[in-house]
């Protein structure tokens, strides 16, 4: 029993979005329970309105969402560190591929590794290939790719790259709505915040939802297809009874212990699973087909992305299919995202972007190819039959591959126990979630919490598969997931925003220690002038050395010297006036009260300065910015923002309007 002091206790971490959310959830359970036929007509209704209206925006922001992060991969942010400096990451790189890897697609990976390339081999694509015939098979394992690889991961890394930054970086709480405050300010902390964190509840717990009844539909009809157990609505409200209790159970032990060792128990059997299809399936065949359609992939990429079919009426496989896909990415994401996010600290934008993107990509690709692969070769060459099957139980189509194998019945038994670590794994992180985004960011909300998430969403899905079985969980997916895209791509300009300001870094009123050595970059700009003026003023404020540094760049162009650069760098002459003229830019008088060394180098200004920097054991950088000036500091960030990320001390940087407000 929980006592009233306690009990109270426990309320007080709860926040509006909780008990809205809950309010929310219990009444879909409710509908759904008893009147699950107009909550059918209703979510279908929505659903065609949904995808007639605004498909086109589905497919622009997911292909937006991918280009993003191909640019943080290469922009001048990549080195920021989600984290202070000197953070290592809290899990190794094989534990936390494993946590997100289980947490982002575990189950529907093993739902649809030979479910989905079997259905598009029987059904082509917008009918662009003979059904059962090779063209027919490597489409069927193009568009698995291109459904499974870098679009979904590209919406995880959004979100979860947006909180990481927000939390680790920015000492946020873990709340989605915290990472709109370069938007929109204090209005995160308003009825703005809580709207937005409650269409990430409810997006969460339908995405969820829609997975958990997946597995228990799989789960269901492996124990039929091995066991001879009814493949029944009754049955299935069994699996998911039992299988709650057991993510119930897991969700109380914590992050550190039930969700860790169950994403690597996750890791091992998938590992063993695909390995031994790779060494005692068609082995060749798989290889060949991974290189072939990846290739394949990679060329068509755009086209797919980009497909809809508004001169030809009555296709449905768009939304059937992509549509549905996007969108149960998208009501994935805030769950995903903040569990990436929470599992991320310590890691660079770089190295979460390329983890989170291309690792699980890689892959997923790999598992379509081997059991995908497998189950098309058999049907190609051994006359398998599975295509048929898929037709009539799409559950089964896993287990009827693995029969092909030696020792299909272990196989299939293993595969079944993938689907139940997978499920509990799912639920477990969801659960945890949950809890966060409804106790006001909790790294750790309390037991309670997650038990009653845990609860809510087996209801929902237990109520989605009884009002309209596979149907009605693709339905949920696509109707929850339109409004937290379009709070996604507000996310992305927000995080960008945030990442400008981080690599524009003003200079305080004083440093945080006091500098023996600085050095200060001059290009007889006005932006280099009030950056000097401020060095001496600290170099004078705390005796300290400073070192003045031009670099000579032929690349530069409309410096005010251009005769500077127009001499040998190995005429000592000539560099004997350039620092000469350099030493002039600081008065006589204030010389004959502070050492100053002025240097000459010749090269790429950010390397020169950075190298000199450590040369001369600089404690501190100050220099001037004009900013972003051309296209490679479009990409790459200008001189000062690239100092900034690759010095070994602090950098502060000057802009003429910065300086003179103070």
């Amino acid at each position: 029993m929980i006592g009233g002091a306690h009990f109270r206790h426990l309320m007080k971490h709860h926040t509006p979005v909780f008990y809205v959310s809950v309010v929310l959830t219990a009444l879909l359970v409710f509908w759904g329970y008893f009147a699950h036929e107009h909550l059918a007509d209703t979510a279908q209704s929505t659903l065609t309105l949904t995808i007639s209206n605004f498909g086109w925006f589905y497919l622009l922001s997911t292909a937006g969402f991918v280009g993003f992060c191909l640019y943080l991969i290469f922009s001048p942010y990549a080195y920021i560190k989600l984290g202070k400096q000197d953070d290592p990451p809290e899990y190794s790189f094989s534990s936390w591929l494993a946590m997100l890897f289980s947490a982002g697609m575990g189950i529907g990976l093993v739902f649809f590794g030979v479910a989905e390339p079997m259905n598009h081999f029987a059904h082509p694509p917008h009918g662009l290939a003979e059904p059962h015939s090779p063209e027919a098979a490597r489409m069927a394992l193009r568009y698995s790719f291109f459904h499974w690889c870098l679009h979904p991961w590209a919406i995880y890394a959004v979100i979860g790259l947006s909180m990481a930054y927000a939390q680790f970086r920015r000492g946020e709480s873990g709340l989605i709505c915290t990472v709109f405050r370069p938007l929109i300010g204090r209005k995160v902390d308003g009825p703005i915040g809580q709207l937005i964190d409650i269409l990430a509840v409810l997006a969460t717990v339908c995405g969820v939802a829609t997975s958990l009844g997946l597995g228990t539909l799989q789960i269901n009809g492996g124990l039929h297809h091995i066991f001879g157990v009814p493949n029944t609505v009754p049955i299935q409200m069994l699996i998911i009874v039992i299988v709650t209790v057991l993510y119930l159970i897991s969700a109380s032990t914590g992050l550190n212990k039930g969700i860790l060792y169950l994403s690597n128990i996750n890791l091992l059997i998938a590992g063993l699973l695909l390995a031994f299809v790779l060494v005692c399936g068609p082995t060749v065949f798989i290889l060949d087909s991974f290189t072939t359609v990846l290739g394949s992939y990679l060329h068509e990429f755009v086209k797919m992305s980009f497909r809809l079919t508004p001169f030809r009426q009555g296709d449905e496989w768009v939304g059937s299919w992509t549509l549905f896909y996007w969108s149960w990415w998208i009501a994935w994401a805030p769950f995903v995202g903040t569990f990436i996010a929470r599992i991320s600290k310590g890691r660079t934008v770089r190295e979460f972007v390329i983890g989170v993107l291309f690792v699980p990509s890689v892959i997923g690709a790999l598992w379509f190819a081997a059991f995908g692969g497998s189950a098309l070769y058999f049907d190609l060459f051994q006359d398998g039959s599975i295509a048929d099957a898929v037709q009539s139980d799409m559950t089964s189509a896993l287990f009827i591959t693995l029969e092909q194998f030696p020792l299909g019945i272990v196989l299939g038994t293993l595969a079944a126990l993938l689907i139940v670590t997978f499920f509990v794994t799912s639920a477990d992180s969801a659960t945890f979630v949950l809890g966060m985004l409804t106790t006001n960011g909790s790294a750790n909300p309390p037991t309670s919490t997650k038990v009653i998430w845990g609860i809510l969403l087996s209801s929902i899905a237990a109520v989605l598969l009884f009002s309209g079985g596979l149907a009605g969980l693709q339905t949920a997916s696509i109707v929850t997931a339109l409004p937290f895209a379009v709070i996604m791509v507000f996310m992305c300009l927000a995080l960008f925003t945030a990442l400008r300001k981080d690599c524009q870094v003003t200079h305080p009123r004083t440093p945080e220690s006091e500098p023996k050595n600085i050095l200060c970059p001059v290009d007889y700009s006005i932006y280099s002038e009030k950056a000097l003026n401020y060095a001496i003023e600290i170099a004078g404020k705390y005796g300290s050395k400073l070192y003045l540094i031009h670099v000579l760049d032929a690349r530069v162009h409309g410096v005010n010297e251009p005769v500077l650069y127009r001499f040998n760098i190995g005429d000592e002459s000539a560099i004997k006036e350039l620092k000469e003229r350099l030493l002039r830019c600081v008065q006589e008088d204030i010389r004959s009260k502070m050492p100053v060394e002025s240097i000459i180098v010749q090269g790429v200004p950010f390397v020169e300065i950075v190298k000199a920097a450590r040369e001369y054991a600089i404690d501190l950088i100050v220099m001037g910015t004009h900013g972003r000036t051309g296209i490679s500091h479009a990409i790459m960030g200008s001189v000062a923002e690239t100092v900034v990320r690759k010095a070994h001390c602090p950098v502060f940087t000057v802009r003429q309007a910065e300086y003179d407000s103070g």
